[in-house]
């Protein structure tokens, strides 16, 4: 599973309270989108009905809100899904660079949306390895040897891309993104259920509380 197939899944909300709302801030920049455009923000990873609208300005766009939780959200093109950028709204100052480029949408500014780009970066590179290994292992002409070689090689790096994911989860499991992934990864042989569990058992009470709510 490519972490594109993980955005479809992220239907849960994501929420933790803390005392007081603080303010999160939100600066865009644009790559090949004309200032003008609309940018809509969703939560709702089911439809994308957006909570909020943003329009380019010289090439950039922003906002600023009072939160006082950390959810996952996305930016996205208006008319043009495809071009998003997915990340953690939460009581920091957070920047998104969306691009009409596949794979280029970028965003940074706190430890998860860090971490989350970090992961996002391997993965997809990852992904593009095996899908390219296994057009080539279906190729007219290869003997049966070469076609085992080009499947294990692609087995393999599946099995690392998944390890990163784990170990990526492992290293949050304190916060959002860690739970994240811990709920919305589904891939039984190369995160079983069995290391689901014992990740929940390290999260904070809060968390823990969500996850095995959704797992049980």
């Amino acid at each position: 599973m490519t972490f594109r197939h993980l955005i479809g899944l992220a239907a849960v909300g994501l929420m933790t309270t803390a005392c007081q709302p603080v303010s999160f801030r939100l600066n865009g920049i644009v790559h090949g989108i004309n200032d003008g455009d609309t940018l809509l923000l969703t939560s709702d990873f089911h439809n994308g009905t957006p909570e909020d609208t943003l329009i380019v300005k010289n090439g950039k766009f922003g906002m600023l809100q009072k939160t006082d939780s950390t959810r996952i959200s996305m930016i996205y093109l208006k008319g043009h899904p495809g071009t998003n950028a997915i990340f953690f709204i939460e009581p920091e100052d957070v920047t998104v660079e969306l691009s009409t480029e596949y794979g280029k949408s970028r965003v940074s500014g706190s430890r998860v949306n860090n971490e989350f780009q970090s992961m996002s970066d391997k993965v997809l590179a990852y992904s593009e390895q095996i899908s390219k290994l296994t057009e080539q292992a279906y190729t007219e002409g290869l003997t049966p040897e070469q076609q085992v070689t080009l499947i294990s090689e692609t087995e393999r790096l599946t099995s690392e891309m998944m390890l990163t994911i784990v170990t990526t989860a492992e290293r949050n499991i304190d916060n959002e993104l860690g739970y994240f992934i811990v709920v919305n990864y589904q891939d039984e042989e190369y995160f079983p259920m069995e290391k689901k569990k014992e990740l929940i058992a390290r999260m904070p009470p809060h968390l823990q509380q969500r996850a095995n709510s959704i797992l049980r």
